[in-house]
């Protein structure tokens, strides 16, 4: 029952994104039709640099502290969780808060 209730609600905030989005986007890739050379090159510059830097980041807190690997690894986790999950809350927020003001 709980699942099923999880699944509706992440299906309603997924199609209440798309549904504000839509035209946004459209508009976007109207005007900028080399969106997806961006994007991509943004997604390289993930992949590549800043992928490297946390790695090296997490190694020396390691070296450091002293800390097991499994422990830096599980706080690195905890705290991208819960900002990720408070990130994704302010979206949703301002996603609602943009459909209040534009539905008629």
């Amino acid at each position: 029952m709980l699942s099923m209730l999880i699944k509706v609600v992440f299906t309603i905030i997924t199609k209440l994104f798309s549904i504000i989005l839509q035209p946004i986007l459209s508009v976007i890739l109207l005007l900028f039709p080399d969106l997806q050379q961006l994007t991509s090159s943004i997604l390289l510059l993930f992949n590549n640099y800043i992928f490297t830097y946390v790695t090296f980041a997490l190694r020396m807190l390691e070296h450091l502290t002293a800390l097991p690997h499994w422990l830096v690894v599980f706080l690195f986790d905890y705290l991208l969780i819960k900002y990720s999950i408070y990130l994704i809350i302010q979206a949703v927020r301002f996603g609602l808060n943009v459909y209040n003001k534009l539905k008629p």
